[in-house]
């Protein structure tokens, strides 16, 4: 397996495989019930965390398209403009109030949970994603390695946020330390902050 960079034909194959890849996710189940009105939710904002991904930073992908790493520059942050531009504000448009209201009360946690641990620009892995198909066969060590790699030609760390503890151990191997370990507000599940300091 090899690692390369992102090119625009590949779109539509890496919005399937973030689709797939977080279907079941804990996160998202928590943000939209239904099974089917969340593949219609995710399918558009997944689309957007793609297109904002590939504007405003680097996206690798396997080389038969079945895992991609979104790495968002450091200093980037998420405009109302963004939101519009690239279809945040369409995916927010087709939830009832209730899941509104969840989704942007997580991502105001999540941006308070960045705040108090990154006092300097960072790297925020946003997010890494394998199809069902291949999990488990080595593609997102592949891949994480590939992007700390690629981040260590500057001199800022990489943050990331997960959901899942099974998660924290993979981290952990690839160099990353766990900075927090906080409950989601209204939830019965936690959020885990981590960080790869470059060397």
């Amino acid at each position: 397996m090899t690692i390369r960079e992102y090119r625009p034909e590949d779109f539509d194959k890496v919005l399937a495989v973030m689709c797939d890849a977080f279907s079941k996710d804990r996160l998202y189940e928590y943000f939209i019930e239904d099974p089917a009105q969340r593949q219609e939710f995710l399918n558009t904002f997944m689309r957007f965390r793609l297109k904002f991904g590939v504007k405003k930073g680097k996206v690798f992908v396997t080389d038969d398209v079945e895992g991609a790493i979104l790495l968002i520059r450091p200093n980037q942050s998420m405009s109302v403009v963004d939101l519009i531009r690239y279809g945040g504000m369409k995916a927010m448009l087709s939830c009832s109030s209730a899941q509104r209201k969840r989704i942007m009360a997580f991502n105001t946690f999540a941006d308070a949970q960045a705040a108090q641990h990154m006092k300097q620009p960072y790297w925020h892995s946003s997010p890494m994603c394998v199809s069902s198909q291949k999990q488990g066969q080595g593609y997102g060590s592949a891949l994480l390695d590939h992007g700390l790699h690629f981040i260590t030609s500057e001199p800022y760390p990489c943050y990331l946020e997960t959901q899942d503890p099974k998660n924290i151990l993979f981290y952990q191997a690839h160099g990353f330390q766990a900075l927090s370990d906080v409950p989601v507000p209204d939830s019965d599940f936690r959020n885990y902050s981590m960080l790869y300091a470059v060397k």
